[in-house]
């Protein structure tokens, strides 16, 4: 490896985010987490230090609160204090729950396509040049669109589908720019968002998010498909 590789993970507290961090710095990549949670932030810090992984940075971010003008900022520290930026992996996601559409009040609405929609989207814009200069990558972490577009997913499902349409649409524009841009559907894992919505399922029967990362980078790192793919590990998953 010529030049340090570096990885930004949102998210990155716990769950996907989390197993992803471990993994890429496993691979020795340079990963910056992006996450609310400072506390958890700092211990992962330490865990991929002690697990000899190069020295990672934090950034802490909360999407729901974040605007156009907060990433342009990241992309110019990021700009500032590394050499590039060869991935980007969207893990950070939100929701309250499955419920009716009539008792969703429009500010956890809009908070909600904040943190799936919007954050990813405005993230993403402002980190393009930085993907671009290093023939980069992007993953977007969705969801099995037949399912979130039923009844009671609310906001969460329509930004699983918009950050879809969105996946495709950037795919297609970076087509000649060697970019690569992915959408993933893990399946089911253990996380707390899970437990949100299979309040009655045993978590126990999960696989654990870091065996997930572990088969997601080895689809998007060892055996990259074609941009604009989407690749799904639910049908290797009860």
């Amino acid at each position: 490896m010529n030049k340090q590789q570096t990885a930004l993970v949102t998210g990155a507290a716990g769950g996907l985010g989390k197993g992803m961090a471990h993994e890429l710095g496993r691979r020795g990549y340079t990963v910056i987490l992006l996450d609310r949670q400072v506390e958890a932030l700092e211990s992962l810090y330490d865990e991929l230090v002690e697990a000899g992984a190069p020295e990672p940075a934090i950034y802490p971010l909360n999407l729901e609160g974040a605007n156009p003008k907060d990433y342009l900022q990241l992309a110019d520290t990021l700009d500032e204090n590394f050499a590039g930026l060869d991935l980007l992996f969207h893990a950070a996601a939100a929701t309250p729950g499955l419920k009716p559409m009539e008792q969703i009040k429009p500010d956890d609405w809009m908070s909600l396509l904040q943190i799936n929609l919007n954050g990813p989207v405005w993230l993403t814009q402002a980190l393009l040049a930085l993907l671009a200069d290093r023939k980069g990558g992007i993953v977007f972490t969705l969801e099995d669109l037949s399912r979130v577009q039923k009844a009671y997913w609310g906001a969460y499902g329509v930004a699983k589908h918009g950050l879809a349409a969105f996946q495709h649409m950037l795919a297609e524009e970076l087509e000649n720019a060697g970019v690569r841009v992915y959408g993933l559907d893990p399946g089911p894992m253990r996380t707390p968002i899970r437990a949100e919505v299979w309040v009655g399922e045993d978590p126990n029967d999960l696989p654990d998010p870091m065996e997930v990362a572990r088969e997601v980078a080895h689809r998007i790192l060892d055996q990259p498909p074609a941009s604009g793919s989407r690749i799904s590990l639910r049908d290797s998953k009860a």
